[in-house]
């Protein structure tokens, strides 16, 4: 990871930076500040990452609690805008340095 954490709950994937910016989940840490071209898609991409880290097994159905938020992810990956380059480019950036 790009922040130093400090892993305080591994059961909601909970991080504690040393940025002293409080708890963020494993999807804020990993893609919270991804440029998707708004920031609902950014919001839905960290709502994901949290769901499939909180269940890694099965499939994408399984790993949502709610129909709603499986047509979420489809629909965030149909945009143009949500490009493998976007989402971890900043990530990328992060780790290298």
């Amino acid at each position: 990871m790009s922040q130093a954490v400090r892993i305080v709950d591994e059961r909601s994937c909970s991080y504690e930076t040393r940025q002293g910016e409080g708890l963020k989940s494993f999807g804020a840490v990993n893609f919270g500040d991804a440029k998707l071209g708004d920031a609902r898609r950014t919001n839905r991409l960290v709502e994901v990452a949290d769901a499939i880290v909180r269940n890694p097994g099965g499939s994408l159905p399984e790993k949502f609690d709610t129909p709603k938020e499986l047509d979420g992810l489809y629909h965030l990956v149909k945009c143009p805008r949500v490009t493998h380059a976007n989402v971890l480019a900043d990530r990328h950036c992060r780790r290298r340095f």
